[in-house]
């Protein structure tokens, strides 16, 4: 039927970025260290830093707000932002210099990095919207059902735009780590990935809903 060209396409392409999107969020593992090691010695994420050692004392994961301790006790009622200048550990066990350490988190815990998690999660949810409207066009296939896929085509278009903004935040917000060892991660790959799917859902839409009205043309 006309009004589901290039829909069903645009739905897996949609729902797979959306998923991409979603462990992007998630997984702090944005930025992480480059070493021959199983595991890197420090990874960060919109939400929050990382630190993986050989045993439960540097094996901890804690938010930027609010400290997830899965272990140490003496943290659990601060986040990493209210302490990290004050403490001499938390450069050392992320081998990374203090000053390099302390400019990346004053971008992390400040506007910038607010921005960036607020925006990615908006990135998501408008991901998962034109999803919810391709999925019930196709359910319906009707006059309003195209209507809801031309919707979907921009709605997919803003998430595109609002992952890229996100990945720029990021460059520039660990962009001082690169020469201490820290590399972009792969959450910080899949959210370029779900960049890609989002603008190529709405680029799909919008050229099946351009042959669809020239098919529609008087002959």
């Amino acid at each position: 039927m006309a009004c589901v060209y290039g829909s069903f396409l645009s739905l897996l392409l949609g729902t797979l970025g959306v998923l991409l999107s979603l462990v992007a969020v998630a997984m702090p593992a944005w930025s992480t260290s480059i070493n021959t090691l199983p595991k890197p010695a420090f990874s960060a994420g919109l939400w929050g830093l990382c630190f993986h050692g050989s045993n439960d004392t540097l094996n901890n994961c804690f938010g930027y707000y609010h400290a997830n301790d899965y272990g140490q006790q003496g943290m659990n009622a601060q986040g990493v932002c209210d302490m990290y200048k004050s403490s001499s550990k938390l450069h050392t066990l992320a081998v990374i210099e203090k000053e390099d350490f302390n400019a990346f988190m004053d971008q992390a815990c400040g506007k910038t990095g607010k921005a960036a998690l607020v925006i990615a999660s908006i990135s998501t949810m408008t991901g998962a919207f034109a999803s919810f409207c391709m999925l019930f066009a196709i359910s319906i296939c009707s006059k309003i059902g195209v209507k809801l896929v031309g919707i979907s085509q921009v709605i997919y278009a803003m998430g595109a735009a609002l992952s890229f903004i996100v990945v720029v935040l990021w460059v520039y917000i660990a962009s001082g780590l690169n020469h201490d060892g820290i590399s972009f991660g792969a959450s910080f790959i899949l959210e370029n990935f779900t960049m890609i799917l989002f603008a190529v859902a709405s680029g799909t839409l919008f050229i099946s809903q351009r042959k669809r009205s020239f098919e529609e043309l008087p002959k």
